[in-house]
């Protein structure tokens, strides 16, 4: 019997694969899915990365548009949020606003997934004078690449170059300030002295001068015009108060109170026991604190000199610390730091009596004088007045 040669290629095409060649199918599609599934989700989530930097970058511009057109710059460091942040279309890419950082002061995003294996944190940082810093900390060798083109050299930024940038915003945040401030002044004031920004020594302590609100050289062109304008007389003011050793009065910050006279036009002076005028309130600031600190150290050599034994209190101001306000035992020209140390003294008498002598009793008052102005009744709680009659030490 013959068979025919159609029906032998029919009889083959109808046995279909073998269970092997299925095997090696199924086998060579799961190696191939292995190797480019994860790429592709890689690829997938490192396409939302790059819109997020894309969104990002958006809020910088919109931050650095409302900076050009702001008047008060430390207002917009504090306050100004870019205007179109959504947190929902974020969460769509994976991400959430970091722990409250909004502001275009510092803008940073987080992955929504904490244990998110690709996503990773990355901001940027605005300062008060227009600069921006862009920083990121990738989570994986895979997102390195992405993480540099968004932050550069800033692509896990170390602890030393953050605490610079931070505080070299922090400056520029000072300096605007100050400058606020200034301009301010010429609008509300505009005549006599006040401070500016001083590049010289990176603080809000250059003295400037202005007659009728048009700057001046300094304070000698600034007193030749008021001389011509009203004579003497401020000249004379300042001099008496010199002459008298006055001591300009202190706010409740312990800061000296400026003071003026229709003849000094509006130029404000603090006095200090016949120093020279001082023409800043800074200045007069740390005179005083030297002063008070002379005074402290000059009570103990009083105390020392009275001969006392025992307690003793840094006095008869409590700022600066040290010295003033510290207590001490003392024992001839010994100072003692603890009642323990002072009890092995040959000053210390033990209760009822023996040792080398008589204790005295304890005067915290010893050595601490009090102001003039203490005699009137409306400085008798002042603590300078503890010690006076009547004061909160004599009661």
């Amino acid at each position: 019997m013959k068979i025919s040669i159609k029906n032998k290629r029919n009889s083959y095409f109808e046995k279909g694969f073998t269970l092997i060649e299925l095997v090696v199918v199924i086998a060579g599609l799961t190696i191939l899915g292995g190797i480019a599934i994860p790429s592709v989700l890689t690829n997938i989530k490192l396409a939302k990365i790059d819109e997020a930097k894309a969104i990002m970058n958006g809020y910088i511009s919109d931050c650095l548009g409302q900076y050009r057109i702001s008047t008060d710059p430390n207002k917009f460091y504090s306050d100004a949020r870019p205007e179109n942040l959504d947190e929902v279309k974020l969460a769509t890419l994976g991400y959430r606003v970091e722990g409250g950082k909004d502001k275009c002061s510092w803008t940073a995003l987080e992955p929504s997934d904490d244990k998110d294996s690709l996503l990773y944190s990355f901001d940027y940082r605005i300062s008060a004078d227009g600069k921006v810093l862009k920083t990121g900390i990738p989570t994986a060798d895979r997102s390195l690449n992405s993480c540099r083109g968004w932050a550069g050299a800033n692509c896990s930024l170390s602890p030393e170059k953050a605490a610079q940038f931070a505080a070299a915003a922090a400056l520029a945040a000072k300096k605007n300030q100050c400058l606020t401030a200034y301009a301010q002044w010429k609008v509300d004031n505009g005549d006599g002295n006040t401070v500016t920004w001083n590049n010289d020594t990176n603080a809000c302590d250059k003295t400037v001068w202005l007659f009728n609100g048009t700057p001046v050289a300094d304070q000698a062109a600034y007193d030749a015009l008021v001389k011509q304008k009203y004579g003497t007389v401020c000249q004379e003011w300042k001099d008496q108060k010199k002459q008298s050793g006055y001591i300009s009065k202190k706010d409740d910050d312990g800061l000296g109170i400026g003071e003026t006279i229709e003849e000094c036009n509006k130029a404000k002076y603090w006095f200090h026991s016949g120093q020279e005028p001082f023409t800043t309130q800074v200045a007069w600031y740390n005179f005083n604190l030297d002063y008070q600190a002379q005074a402290c150290n000059q009570s103990k050599t009083t105390a020392i000199n009275n001969n006392h034994k025992g307690s003793f209190v840094y006095g008869p101001h409590s700022i600066p610390t040290p010295p003033c306000g510290r207590s001490v035992y003392l024992c001839g020209n010994t100072e003692y730091q603890t009642e323990e140390e002072y009890n092995k003294s040959s000053c210390y008498t033990p209760p009822g009596g023996g040792g080398g002598g008589n204790q005295q009793p304890i005067d915290r008052c010893m050595g601490v004088g009090s102001p003039t102005y203490c005699v009137s009744p409306f400085f008798i709680n002042n603590y300078d007045c503890r010690c006076y009659p009547g004061g909160i030490w004599r009661r």
